[in-house]
């Protein structure tokens, strides 16, 4: 790695002899450890471009390893394929749209899936303005999971990754922080005769890395295999990888990055003595919203100072529902939320 300050080698170099003489020892990053870009609260308050990377791999849909004399088979698992795929109910779609539910209105964002290949999902193949409620749903809607995966066999995270940079540099805007949130539920694999894929990932991210944008690795287990990702836990020791026990904490993951992008929001899934969601709102947190995330149709009721309260549905998928109090409603007080599962969480503005 080059230095950042080569005019300092001489006091470097005596900072190296005194350690040793200290009986300290002095340990280097890989040479192919990624080095993520800073964020800082100026940077961080700026409209947001955000690619995420969708893994679409055979794993996360069908049993596996792939028999050889017959199509690949969804649940129930067994013979040659005994392991179960990693996201059958698609939730990693559920938390791209619940991506763009958090995100604002001067936001843009773009979906791209990976397999075998790579290709942008629906109206998000390019980085798209979020806009107003309406164009949110529309663009949700066009969010789809593949159903053809016999043909996506593969894991070409670069392929995922020269697509980002693409979008990225055509895009870019002064004034913009960029992100790329890469999900992937295992190790970079590709078709006979491609070569030194993991090298040419290294090469990406760290070019992603020189042009300013910050890079979110996350894992998703597989409930058969466990948690894969050994690459990326490598390339990213320092920034760390997010993992995923299981699809559902998607949601819960993609919500926190949201947070790390976006300084004003929160996350929360404090419950009280009697399993209610609760969030405490005071006059000075200036909070202008309130989005409650459960599972589809788990959000029982809403109460503020033990009175009711109307949340309006912002989406609702076959997997989640996404509620909000609006700053019109959000007044100061003791918030509870009662939920059907426990997986639920608020993300306050």
């Amino acid at each position: 790695m080059r230095s950042l300050y080569p005019g300092r080698r001489t006091a470097w170099l005596l900072l190296f002899a005194l350690l040793l003489l200290a009986g300290r020892p002095v340990q280097a990053a890989p040479a192919h450890q990624a080095t993520q870009p800073a964020v800082t609260q100026d940077s961080a308050t700026q409209p947001v471009d955000v690619v995420v990377l969708l893994d679409d791999s055979g794993s996360m849909a069908t049993c596996w390893p792939w028999p050889q004399d017959r199509p690949p088979f969804a649940p129930p698992c067994g013979g040659p394929s005994p392991n179960l795929p990693s996201d059958p109910g698609e939730l990693r779609y559920s938390a791209a749209r619940l991506l763009l539910e958090l995100a604002d209105a001067d936001d843009r964002v773009a979906v791209v899936r990976f397999d075998s290949d790579a290709e942008g999902v629906g109206a998000l193949g390019a980085l798209t303005p979020v806009g107003s409620a309406e164009n949110r749903r529309q663009l949700s809607a066009t969010l789809q999971a593949p159903d053809d995966y016999f043909q996506r066999g593969y894991t070409r995270i670069d392929l995922g990754l020269e697509e980002a940079i693409r979008l990225l540099d055509e895009g870019r805007t002064p004034g913009r922080s960029q992100y790329v949130l890469l999900l992937t539920d295992g190790e970079p694999s590709a078709q006979s005769g491609v070569t030194n894929q993991t090298e040419r990932v290294r090469e990406q991210i760290a070019a992603l890395n020189a042009s300013g944008a910050l890079v979110f690795p996350v894992v998703l287990c597989n409930p058969s295999a466990g948690c894969a990702g050994d690459f990326l836990r490598e390339e990213f020791a320092d920034f760390g990888v997010r993992e995923a026990k299981s699809a559902p904490e998607l949601l819960q993951i993609f919500s926190d990055i949201v947070a790390d992008m976006k300084p004003d929001r929160s996350v929360t899934d404090r419950r009280n003595g009697a399993g209610a969601l609760q969030v405490s709102i005071r006059d000075a947190h200036g909070a202008q919203n309130m989005a409650f995330v459960t599972p589809s149709n788990a959000l029982l009721n809403v109460q503020r100072d033990s009175q009711p309260a109307l949340a309006r549905t912002l989406l609702d998928d076959s997997n989640i529902s996404v509620s909000l109090i609006d700053q019109a409603q959000l007044a100061s007080g003791q918030w509870t939320v009662d939920t059907s599962d426990v997986s639920g969480f608020a993300v306050i503005q």
